[in-house]
This record gives C-alpha cells, sequence and structure tokens, in this order.
C-alpha cells in the first residue's frame, strides 16, 4: 500500500515543471511531506504548507506559479478535517489541479472524486491518408 501511495503521488508531481508551486497541508503524512521537500524541491518546484483546516488560508499562498492544491484529509497524524469543498471551489475558479489524499479514510463518505478538477485528453486529430507514414519504410525515410 505505502509503495502504491507513493507511485501515486510521484505520478502527480510529475505533471509539474521547474518552477511551478504547490500549495499543501501543513500537516501530512511524513513520507508525502520528504517526497515533496527532499526529491520535488530539488527539481525547482516550490511548496507552501498550510493549515488547510480554514480553506481561505491558501488564498494567500495562490499566485501565477500555483500548479496545485495537494489536500490530505483526514490528515496523518493528526486526523485533521479539511472541507474538500471549499478547497476544491477555489481551485476551480482559479483553474488550478486539486488533488486530496484519502488514503487515511473510506473514500466512501467523503467522495473525494466529486470535488476535485476533472481534466480531460482531448487526442490528437488523426491525420488524413495523405498524411499518414507509410508503414513498410523506416521512419528517417519519411
Amino acid at each position: 500500500m505505502l509503495q502504491q501511495r507513493c507511485c501515486a503521488t510521484d505520478a502527480v508531481l510529475r505533471l509539474l515543471v521547474p518552477g511551478d508551486e504547490v500549495i499543501a497541508a501543513n500537516d501530512m503524512y511524513g513520507g508525502t511531506y520528504r517526497l515533496f521537500t527532499k526529491i520535488f524541491e530539488k527539481a525547482g518546484i516550490r511548496f507552501h504548507f498550510v493549515d488547510m483546516q480554514d480553506a481561505s488560508a491558501i488564498l494567500p499562498h495562490i499566485n501565477a506559479n500555483t500548479k496545485l492544491i495537494w489536500a490530505e484529509t483526514p490528515t496523518n497524524p493528526l486526523i485533521n478535517i479539511v472541507d474538500i469543498a471549499a478547497l476544491a471551489a477555489i481551485a476551480n475558479q482559479r483553474k488550478i489541479l486539486f488533488c486530496v489524499d484519502n488514503t487515511f479514510a473510506s473514500p466512501y463518505l467523503q467522495n473525494p472524486l466529486t470535488w476535485v478538477l476533472i481534466l480531460s485528453c482531448i487526442p490528437p486529430p488523426i491525420p488524413r491518408r495523405s498524411q499518414r507514414r507509410d508503414p513498410r519504410l523506416p521512419r528517417h525515410e519519411q
């Protein structure tokens, strides 16, 4: 379970590029905190650790470089509850990615997917027949 959690967190953070900023809970799982500060800070991602029990506390930290709000609820180890709906409203209004780590409790009652900003990927257009690559030729000859 721990390895899957770390992999999922790593996958989300790899959406970011150097110079991007993340607002995260100041009371979060230690492994996540260390991943943020020991790995991703060195890669140029900046983190703001905020008490998320009051959603408005994140507002002073939002700027043009803010690309992700990372919430954990209930938090580990203090079992604080954050208002997912309020954080989601802030994130959606500003088009910031919003991630909820719901590992410590069942998502059955909190329904974190109800509140996240869902991103959709639009596939590239299919090239017209004349633009398609001839599979019989090596790539460098096309």
